[in-house]
């Protein structure tokens, strides 16, 4: 079976950051995470902070069996209002990948979430994680993908938290929040609200490699 993310339910929601941040969608097939690709391929960029957000036409990664649609954010410090560094390699980049593969007991979508500093555009250094810099909730509803503020059931914007992580299925008419905070304790100031980058979308189905589309029941 292939993993599919049906691009008409994605959008942006309002975000907050001085850095410049960019999200990619790209495969990970946790059978190759060995392999000098750790297992992710096809990069595709999603979405970004620029002010209008840039607009990417190629929709999300295109995934095989065996591989699991998964994001990174890769982060330019201070950059966000100098569209000429944002892939200058010289500067201060952060790179955050969330491998993603689904619980087969529970039917969870499940991110393994690991950081990186990135120098002279090759040499990955993993970072020392304090927290995990992603934030996930499932919505059962487009309407309900908003702040709890506003009627729904997204956190508030408080400040120095945990983030919360989803732990029900996220079933096809459903909908994945994904929020990030994009600098890391011990890597320059950071305040934890998860609101850096905030995108919603809509929830993977599986269709057979040869057509025909699969709902997969528990």
């Amino acid at each position: 079976m292939v993993q599919v993310m049906p691009p008409p339910e994605f959008r942006q929601l309002n975000h907050e950051a001085a850095d410049y941040n960019r999200v990619y969608s790209y495969c990970f097939n946790p059978d190759r995470a060995a392999e000098d690709d750790n297992g992710r391929r096809n990069f595709v960029p999603l979405a970004d902070n620029a002010t209008p957000p840039t607009e990417y036409d190629d929709g999300f990664a295109e995934c095989g069996p065996g591989e699991y649609i998964s994001f990174k954010l890769r982060n330019v410090r201070s950059a966000r209002s100098n569209p000429e560094q944002w892939d200058d390699p010289t500067r201060r980049v952060f790179i955050y990948y969330a491998d993603s593969t689904i619980n087969p007991d529970t039917g969870v979508l499940e991110h393994d979430f690991s950081g990186y500093q990135l120098r002279n555009g090759w040499r990955y250094d993993e970072m020392d994680l304090v927290q995990r810099n992603l934030e996930t909730v499932v919505c059962p509803t487009l309407e309900l993908c908003v702040r709890e503020d506003e009627g729904g059931i997204l956190p508030n914007y408080d400040t120095h938290r945990q983030p919360e992580i989803a732990d029900v299925p996220c079933e096809p008419g459903m909908f994945m929040y994904y929020a990030w905070e994009d600098r890391s304790q011990g890597y320059g100031w950071t305040d934890y609200d998860y609101n850096d980058i905030r995108l919603v979308i809509g929830c993977p189905t599986f269709e057979e490699a040869g057509g025909g589309l699969i709902r997969v029941v528990r």
